[in-house]
């Protein structure tokens, strides 16, 4: 489903016009258009990239799933990519949506498959900016980038708090399956995040390089928060891969331990049930022993097995190897 949006003079003009009529506004004088396509909506998208001369590369690269570039700066417009994400914490799951942006002076067009950002939260966010709305593309940008960082950034706190529940269930639990389990699913939610994270960032340093911004300056301490915002994300997942290597390596030490107390008991149960059968074998030789076909001798023979029994046993209970 396309969205779009029209500013003119900083203040909303036409919200969700055909592309078509959205397109003929792009160029006219204090007038701001924004679009939003999917993949889906490849012949829109290449009547716009006429209309504004969007390169071939850059429109191959918002088509795809996998964008080459997270960012290139072109003759007549900028062209950055990046992803949000979603954690949901009782699935286990990561969810991650990838956005691509067309920048020129006075439109910004994205092209995304929606699944985790929405154009209600994104007009909810230029709304509750007004005072930035006659900033143009730049102001868009920003309300755009703020709501990929910030979903993004409850994904790396919704991960954390799960990596937190599950280092306090590691000594709770008998059996260490189910943590290993758990790890792997987390740890491989925490790659794809970082993967997320990493190009976010990069399209970020491309965006305030050397070169002069096709958006107005006044944006760029707005766009600079957001960037630090993404630089602390990529802290925080190094912290948090540094804590799942800790409880995968916890966990196996846990169940080392384990097999260790299970070998010891084994160990010493064999070694109990070897007194009597040493005993036994002793008074059941073929040779004459004192006692032998006496009453007395076999109850010197038991009395003789319980107490080197009893004895082991205490002495095995007493060091804990039972």
């Amino acid at each position: 489903m396309t969205h779009t949006r029209v500013y003119r003079d900083g203040r909303v003009l036409h919200d969700d016009l055909p592309v078509d009529e959205a397109a003929r506004l792009i160029g006219r004088r204090r007038t701001t258009v924004w679009i939003d396509l999917t993949p889906d909506d490849e012949p829109a998208l290449r009547a716009l990239a006429a209309q504004l001369d969007l390169h071939s590369v850059a429109v191959r690269d918002a088509l795809s799933a996998h964008p080459a570039h997270t960012f290139a700066r072109y003759g007549s417009h900028d062209f950055l990519s990046a992803r949000a994400a979603r954690f949901d914490p009782e699935l286990g799951r990561l969810g991650i949506e990838v956005v691509s942006v067309f920048l020129t002076p006075n439109a910004v067009v994205t092209v995304r498959r929606p699944g985790i950002l929405t154009a209600a939260q994104l007009r909810d966010e230029w709304d509750q900016e007004p005072a930035l709305a006659g900033h143009g593309a730049g102001f868009l940008l920003y309300g755009l980038l703020e709501v990929m960082s910030r979903t993004t950034e409850d994904a790396v706190r919704a991960l954390d708090e799960a990596l937190d529940d599950l280092a306090d269930q590691i000594f709770e639990r008998s059996t260490s399956d189910e943590v290993q389990r758990q790890s792997l699913a987390l740890r491989r939610c925490l790659a794809s995040l970082r993967r997320a994270i990493f190009p976010f960032d990069e399209a970020l340093d491309g965006l305030g390089g050397e070169a002069r911004p096709l958006f107005d300056v006044a944006m760029e301490p707005y766009l600079h928060s957001v960037h630090q915002r993404v630089r602390r994300m990529s802290d925080w997942t190094d912290s948090l891969r540094e804590l799942t290597a800790s409880i995968a390596q916890t966990t196996m030490s846990l169940h080392d331990s384990r097999m260790t107390v299970i070998s010891k008991r084994v160990s010493g149960w064999a070694a109990l049930i070897a007194v009597p059968a040493v005993v036994t074998g002793f008074f059941g030789i073929n040779v004459p022993y004192p006692g032998i076909d006496r009453e007395w001798g076999f109850v010197l023979c038991c009395a003789i097995l319980v107490g080197s029994f009893v004895a082991l046993y205490a002495t095995f209970k007493h060091k804990d190897w039972l």
